[in-house]
């Protein structure tokens, strides 16, 4: 046999492989989208353009069109692709993912999806107009409902979702980034420690919590001109006035009532659109299986909650719910916290209110800064009067990862912990 030949042999079969690998997917996708197709029949019809793969390790559907009956349009998606490390992941996704052991990698992309917006399209769905908060009350402003009186024909989303799971450590990273064109972005990312491995039945724990919520400027200057004139108000008296309703406005519009602080901020991020940043490094003694008995302020300090709006603290989180600590319990599925009333027994012996719990910088040694990745620290340099300010982000080859936000952009500084004299972290108390 020529050398040639022998060559092309193992080149012709993994084509051949790759081929069977294709179709065999392209198959299995297509089948669980007609099915997908045929459940929803009765009520809306879902087409597609296409199914494609890649040696990459990715799955891609495009064009799809959720068309629900007798809606004039219908919500239309430009590509959903899932992808995963090379064409192992694809033989995974063939055989099923195995919960025991899943996969060390995922993205999944949602690009360009429009949701169309009209009084002719909700009923389509069924949705009822008297739960939607009215554009121009606080929930509806935060909220961007009802944002076609503002000219909007549709909502234009695109959506990033990404996994990643180190086996060895047992911790898992979630992130996930949210863009509606004109109106908002988020991005929030999440570190879960502890992952039970195959037969543990262990709780994982949270290591670390950050979440970025951009208001888009031009949208929140249109609302709150639009609302304003329709009252017959200057901007600035209008968002005064909304502030100024009393606890069962905000308890309706929010799901809870905020602070005096928490207020100011809020304030602040209608009258001054920009961005809120709220990060959380959990306390050591924090148990997710005491979840439902703790109180609002016991949540705040146990999960080590930071909230800054336009890049200023909001020190003091307190904040109540419309029937006190006691409604914590049903958001969370258990019974109510110790020392609660519960409706229709006797009131509960009165207990001192623990004090709203607030932050200042404390000096922090270098050896626990890890504890703390995700706040806002105060790094002062050996040769250096003046402190660098900003989130601590990651701690790794000897160097602190500082990211700080200005002029509405970010820049992260690397400095190195042998160069660090002082580091003040902004802590609760």
């Amino acid at each position: 046999m020529r050398l040639k030949t022998v060559l092309l042999i193992p080149v012709v079969v993994g084509l051949l492989a790759y081929a069977a690998v294709k179709g065999v997917l392209y198959y299995q996708v297509k089948s669980e989208l007609d099915r997908l197709a045929s459940q929803v029949a009765p009520v809306a019809r879902l087409t597609y353009d296409g199914i494609a793969s890649s040696l990459r390790g990715s799955v891609a559907v495009t064009g799809i069109t959720l068309m629900p009956a007798g809606a004039p349009a219908g919500i239309r998606i430009e590509r959903v692709e899932l992808r995963g490390d090379g064409p192992e992941f694809l033989l995974e996704l063939l055989g099923g993912f195995d919960r025991q052991r899943p996969p060390q990698r995922l993205r999944l992309a949602v690009s360009r999806m429009g949701i169309p917006l009209g009084s002719d399209y909700l009923p389509a769905w069924g949705s009822a107009a008297a739960t939607t908060p009215d554009l121009c009350s606080l929930g509806g402003l935060l909220g961007q409902t009802e944002i076609e009186r503002l000219g909007f024909r549709q909502r234009l989303a695109d959506a990033r979702l990404r996994y990643d799971h180190d086996r060895r450590s047992g911790v898992l990273t979630l992130g996930l980034e949210f863009a509606l064109d004109g109106l908002a972005a988020l991005s929030l990312e999440m570190v879960l420690g502890n992952l039970p491995g195959p037969g543990m039945e262990s709780l994982p724990t949270l290591g670390r919590f950050s979440l970025h919520y951009r208001i888009d400027p031009d949208y929140m200057r249109r609302a709150v001109g639009y609302c304003a004139g329709q009252a017959g108000l200057q901007p600035a008296a209008f968002v005064d006035g909304l502030f100024s309703r009393g606890a069962d406005y905000f308890a309706n519009n929010l799901g809870f009532i905020p602070g005096t602080d928490l207020q100011a901020g809020l304030h602040r991020l209608i009258s001054r659109p920009g961005e809120l940043l709220i990060t959380a490094v959990p306390d050591s003694r924090f148990n997710p299986a005491r979840l439902q008995q703790y109180t609002a302020a016991e949540l705040v300090r146990l999960l080590g909650i930071k909230l800054s709006v336009n890049d200023q603290p909001v020190t003091d989180l307190g904040f109540r719910l419309a029937r006190g600590d006691a409604g914590l319990s049903p958001l969370f599925g258990g019974s109510a916290p110790q020392g609660a009333a519960v409706p229709g027994e006797g009131a509960a012996p009165s207990v001192p209110a623990p004090k709203s719990p607030r932050a200042r910088y404390i000096a922090t040694p270098l050896g626990q800064l890890p504890r703390y990745l995700g706040r806002e620290a105060r790094i002062f340099g050996a040769d250096q009067a003046e402190p660098q300010q900003g989130i601590m982000m990651a701690l790794r080859d000897q160097q602190l990862e500082l990211e700080q936000r200005m002029h509405g952009g970010k820049m992260t500084l690397y400095i190195p912990l042998g160069k660090i004299r002082r580091a003040e972290v902004l802590r609760w108390e």
